[in-house]
């Protein structure tokens, strides 16, 4: 099929699209990879972050209201209260 008045044939457009493709990916890598250098040239952190204390295992079949709190002492006391049987999972 050809349109040259208004365009490329099909055979063309394909090739035009697929080196649009190759220079996309050419672009990504190469950004991948220099983004990743330059990162690792940055000071690392001495300790990752745990956000454990602040999560709750949920497991199938627990009621969720425990999970549901709305103030920190609210949290402590039913932090307390619950404890996950260890043969649920």
């Amino acid at each position: 099929m050809t349109n040259k008045p208004y365009g490329r044939t099909a055979s063309e457009q394909a090739w035009v699209q697929l080196a649009a493709y190759g220079i996309t990916l050419c672009i990504a890598l190469f950004s991948g990879a220099l983004c990743g250098f330059i990162a690792s040239l940055l000071p690392h952190p001495k300790t990752i972050f745990d956000d454990e204390e602040h999560w709750f295992d949920c497991f199938y079949g627990d009621v969720t209201d425990v999970y549901n709190v709305d103030t920190e002492t609210d949290q402590n006391e039913k932090a307390e209260e619950f404890t996950p049987a260890k043969d649920t999972l």
